[in-house]
């Protein structure tokens, strides 16, 4: 579970061109205890900070799509 220099660079690009303090890449999969961590650049005065999340697009041990998977987008930013 770590960033590929494409993720990375994808997350600098939309950070900067959104203004974003906070930048979640997010990917289907198992849930991780990522934390945001900055990103520090001298010529931007916003400090970004970058995760990557993991959710589970699927209900454990089923085959049918998990109908809380708003909420776990929305714990992945900090927002639950």
């Amino acid at each position: 579970y770590s960033a590929s220099v494409a993720d990375l660079r994808q997350m600098y690009t939309y950070g900067r061109f959104w203004n974003a303090e906070k930048v979640l890449l997010l990917y289907p999969g198992d849930r991780s205890k990522h934390k945001f961590k900055p990103f520090l650049n001298d010529d931007d005065p916003i400090a970004h900070h970058c995760k990557l999340g993991f959710v589970s697009v699927l209900k454990e041990d089923m085959n049918v799509l998990d109908q809380e998977l708003g909420a776990q987008i929305l714990s992945e930013v900090g927002f639950s």
